[in-house]
């Protein structure tokens, strides 16, 4: 809430910030031992994060963050607390999560991964429940909204409205921190969808703003942006196929996926129905 972002106007330490926090609200109550304070959307307001140092050191009460793309706005802040919090990248569900939301019991996923283990086949039943339920994964996807619209409906349009929703979001979320290069890392992320159907599917970077004999170096910032914040997955061309790949990777050369399967599809179904 905007009215909280004076709460660091008398410094970083827990007094001063529970003091402030309980004149917005007194009815906030803050009982050392069991009182947990949820900061959401750190990236709004990234100058909080200097206060972790002080919250760790006074250990009266347990504090979460969480938002996007924290890394990138750890630049606009003072300090980002080094050595006092601990750090959790949160991705989307996988398949074995997928199986777990969809009933999918313990004892099945053990018997699943002794036979990976023993390079043995799993009984039909069990396998065919598993191929369809890894089928309905790659529409579906691993976001947490999508895949609890999918268990409680199984209604597959409400699924696609949802990712819609995320894929937009992420499209505003990837310009709205960088005000300098908002416009190209916009580009770029909506080019993502026709790149992959393009017979030649790595990025053409005199497409993103119509300049010809333009190179990867004057975009160089917006890709980083875009890859560091985890919105896109990004792949390079090799020039040689030995092991380290990295060692024989071409940055100039790169293609971007989105960071989603579910997505994904979504992007390749709206874009044929559209050309359709």
């Amino acid at each position: 809430e905007p009215k909280y972002k004076m709460i660091l106007v008398d410094g970083y330490k827990t007094d001063e910030l529970i003091k402030n926090i309980s004149l917005i609200d007194p009815a906030k109550k803050f009982i050392p031992g069991e009182t947990l304070i949820f900061l959401d959307e750190l990236q709004e307001f990234p100058e909080i994060s200097t206060a972790l140092k002080f919250f760790k050191i006074d250990g009266r009460f347990d504090v979460i963050c969480s938002g996007s793309m924290l890394g990138i706005n750890y630049r606009k802040i003072e300090s980002n607390s080094v050595g006092y919090k601990k750090d959790y990248e949160m991705y989307s569900l996988d398949f074995e999560e997928f199986l777990l939301a969809n009933s999918f019991c313990e004892i099945a996923l053990n018997y699943l991964k002794e036979c990976f283990i023993n390079k043995k086949s799993p009984e039909l039943s069990i396998h065919n429940k598993v191929l369809n339920l890894f089928k309905m994964y790659l529409i579906v996807g691993g976001m947490p909204e999508a895949i609890k619209i999918f268990v409680e409906s199984k209604n597959i349009f409400r699924v696609k409205e949802a990712q819609q929703n995320i894929q937009n979001y992420y499209g505003a979320d990837a310009s709205k921190y960088d005000k300098e290069h908002k416009l190209k890392i916009k580009r770029i992320y909506d080019m993502v969808p026709s790149n992959i159907e393009n017979k030649v599917k790595r990025i053409q970077y005199k497409k993103i703003e119509n300049i010809d004999d333009v190179r990867y170096t004057k975009y160089i910032d917006e890709f980083d942006y875009l890859i560091s914040s985890g919105i896109v997955l990004d792949t390079k061309a090799i020039t040689e196929p030995k092991f380290p790949l990295i060692q024989s990777s071409s940055k100039n050369l790169i293609k971007l996926y989105m960071n989603d399967v579910g997505i994904f599809t979504n992007v390749l179904y709206q874009t044929n129905i559209n050309a359709v």
